[in-house]
């Protein structure tokens, strides 16, 4: 499923459009509903865009580079893009971006992880120490190529969902919510772990 996540398409052409740069290393399909990559990227300046299929939740790393971002009729202050900072861009909300060369932990969530009365709130360059230790932990794991197996990285991201849910989501709809997994999904959730401990 991680091979089709991450379809950005142009506004102007309706095409896809990769995310050009060098993959340093990647989960591939790894997990379901998720995938990790950690990418440099060179010095760009993208065409309008959205995120067809993915929610982006990314961290970024090395030396700071100047960073732009314009969505949905907003653009972020001009700034420079710091280490260890948390940037958040939700599937199919219109966007542009300028930046210096990036390194950057990518982690793409399919829709599945948000339930349909809520969605992330676009953000660039965020102070949240726990969700980037998340991800980090998420990139540590598949460096390492899931010593534990897929369990542990499956409960990083479900932990990473649960903290963007409660810290950053707006309601789409009149409809209650408190964050979380969807229901479904925290269904799947539970199943898997009392499979797995029923073989411990």
């Amino acid at each position: 499923m991680s091979a089709e996540l991450g379809q950005r398409i142009d506004l102007v052409t309706g095409r896809s459009r990769p995310f050009r740069g060098t993959v340093l290393f990647s989960s591939g399909d790894t997990w379901k509903g998720f995938c990790l990559k950690r990418q440099l990227f060179p010095r760009v300046e993208r065409s309008e865009a959205y995120l067809a299929d993915a929610h982006l939740v990314s961290v970024t790393m090395g030396q700071p580079e100047p960073l732009e971002v314009w969505w949905a009729g907003q653009r972020s202050p001009e700034n420079q893009s710091k280490p260890n900072t948390l940037n958040v861009l939700p599937r199919r909300v219109p966007y542009r971006v300028r930046y210096g060369p990036v390194d950057a932990v990518m982690v793409l969530l399919s829709s599945e992880w948000f339930d349909s009365s809520s969605s992330p709130i676009p953000m660039v360059g965020a102070e949240d120490p726990l969700a980037v230790q998340l991800v980090l932990a998420l990139a540590e794991d598949t460096r390492a190529g899931h010593p534990v197996g897929t369990l542990y990285g499956e409960s990083l991201c479900a932990a990473l969902v649960t903290r963007i849910g409660r810290a950053n989501c707006k309601p789409m709809s009149s409809s209650s919510h408190r964050g979380g997994l969807a229901p479904n999904k925290l269904r799947r959730v539970r199943d898997h772990i009392e499979e797995n401990l029923a073989a411990l």
